[in-house]
């Protein structure tokens, strides 16, 4: 699950919790993110990931931050190329192009979405140098 966030200004995970193998790079600059109660947090390295919202491929850089839940910024979803409607209940995304929707619930006023990472994008894997992108997880019963 992801919280999708019309507040926030940047995409967020903890990046060693979700997507452990997928490398690192230096974000071309720093942001300093500023928490509900006040609280900072630096974030200065992303990771290009390729995910599944709710069914919908997409590819999203993630800012490496210590969240305990990752968090999709509503207003750069949609400047990636999406519309967005909130309904009571939740709402969807709409990407312009396809027309493909990603739906979203809200549950105590807060709105969250299923994310799927499927794997890197622009990038290869950390842990092994392969030329194809891998999530480092692997499906129940399959032996990686």
């Amino acid at each position: 699950w992801v919280i999708v966030d019309s507040g926030s200004g940047v995409d967020g995970f903890s990046a060693k919790d979700v997507a452990p193998a997928i490398h690192l790079t230096e974000s071309k600059e720093k942001t300093i993110c500023v928490t509900a109660n006040g609280d900072e947090m630096v974030a200065d390295k992303e990771a290009r990931v390729q995910v599944e919202l709710d069914g919908v491929a997409c590819d999203i850089p993630f800012m490496d931050l210590p969240l305990s839940m990752p968090i999709l910024s509503m207003r750069r979803h949609i400047h990636r190329g999406h519309s967005c409607r909130i309904r009571h209940g939740g709402g969807y995304f709409r990407n312009l192009v396809t027309r493909q929707k990603s739906h979203f619930i809200e549950k105590d006023g807060i709105y969250f979405m299923k994310m799927k990472v499927t794997g890197a994008s622009d990038s290869t894997s950390q842990e092994t140098g392969n030329e194809k992108p891998v999530s480092g997880f692997a499906r129940p019963g399959v032996a990686r």
